[in-house]
């Protein structure tokens, strides 16, 4: 099938990039054609390239808050010259394209998927924006979309109440490309590494990873604790670890390279709290720390749970995030942490890679098409 995927994500300047292009190689390895409809620069449109796919590249505002709104306006003004030149079976949407694209592709009978990966993350003025643009691109056009899929149980049932939605969305997760976590290339480090990789926000509770760091060495606990990533902490964060010689702060690196880093380390981190962008979320890195092999200690909400419980990942509470981190990592320290991480890796490449995850994409595209 030949799938277009109209998506605001920018590609070569998004840190969240990796779940489109993991998604959309998962479907193509299935026998479909995806390409997508998206801003990128450069870097991006090499890193699409690269992975064997396709992209029509679109121009967006570079303002924060106009970004959805700009978007919208180019798909609109773009994909009916797009579809005179090429013909798709079927389009995946993100709610940032949805308003420019669903007339466009109901006037043409071309089936087409919602994808919901999250809702908005911002603070401040822009969460109202984007909240307001969030909420309108929903309630106008969900209903007449094919079918609805989003990142979680807890995220289905939040945008089912929210938008009073005809259908039941379906579940597709955040997974992990086994290729890029071979054992192979596997080096730990001696001393323990604990590690999150992510955007470095206040809205994260990055700065209490750096509490329960001093509380650790305070402890005289052995470890190195690196936080890797961008974000409105990080100029902050650089000046505090040149202080501390247990933190490493490091800009963002390739996806490559965040499998290599990983690899080296023992435990990772994940600090999100529960509020309705995080608790409803499919995290990335929390499958990549599986997958490299790592332990996993966090905040205990719907989120960051796992089906079922493991020995690998110990949850705590919000309330004492600080004090209960400290303690899960010391206790993990004592104990077997390869054996633990093998654990944590066997559970993951089981459950929770691409092809896991685009499977249920697949067989809906296939449905709709037929």
């Amino acid at each position: 099938m030949k799938v277009l995927w109209i998506t605001g994500r920018y590609f070569g300047n998004d840190l969240c990039q990796t779940t489109q292009i993991e998604l959309a190689s998962a479907l193509n390895r299935c026998g479909n054609e995806v390409s997508f409809l998206a801003p990128a620069n450069e870097s991006g449109m090499s890193m699409i390239e690269a992975e064997g796919l396709s992209i029509h590249q679109v121009k967006i505002s570079a303002i924060s808050g106009f970004k959805s709104i700009s978007f919208d306006r180019q798909v609109r003004k773009i994909l009916p010259k797009l579809l005179q030149k090429q013909k798709f079976d079927l389009a995946i949407c993100s709610w940032r394209g949805v308003m420019g694209a669903a007339h466009i592709l109901d006037s043409q009978n071309i089936p087409w998927i919602l994808i919901d990966r999250g809702p908005p993350a911002y603070s401040g003025i822009l969460a109202k924006l984007q909240w307001r643009y969030y909420d309108k691109a929903f309630k106008r056009h969900a209903n007449s979309a094919s079918a609805i899929f989003t990142v979680s149980e807890g995220h289905a049932d939040f945008v089912k109440n929210r938008f009073s939605l005809q259908k039941n969305p379906m579940l597709i997760p955040a997974g992990v490309n086994p290729e890029k976590f071979n054992d192979a290339n596997m080096n730990k480090s001696k001393v323990t590494g604990l590690i999150y990789h992510g955007r470095l926000d206040a809205s994260r509770n990055i700065l209490k990873l750096v509490e329960i760091g001093d509380l650790l060495n305070k402890d005289g606990t052995d470890f190195k604790m690196f936080l890797v990533g961008q974000g409105n902490l990080m100029n902050r964060l650089v000046k505090i670890s040149s202080n501390k010689n247990w933190l490493d702060v490091t800009p963002p690196v390739s996806r490559d390279k965040i499998a290599e880093l990983l690899l080296t380390k023992h435990i990772g981190l994940l600090p999100m709290d529960s509020r309705m962008v995080w608790k409803t979320s499919s995290p990335l890195k929390l499958y990549e720390y599986g997958a490299a092999g790592l332990a996993m200690v966090g905040i205990d909400h719907a989120g960051h749970r796992l089906q079922g419980e493991h020995n690998f990942q110990r949850l705590v509470s919000e309330e004492n995030m600080v004090e209960e981190m400290v303690s899960a990592i010391k206790q993990l320290i004592t104990e077997n942490l390869t054996e633990i991480g093998m654990e944590a890796k066997e559970y993951i490449m089981q459950n929770n890679t691409w092809d896991h995850s685009a499977a249920q994409l697949n067989a809906t595209i296939q449905e709709l098409v037929s």
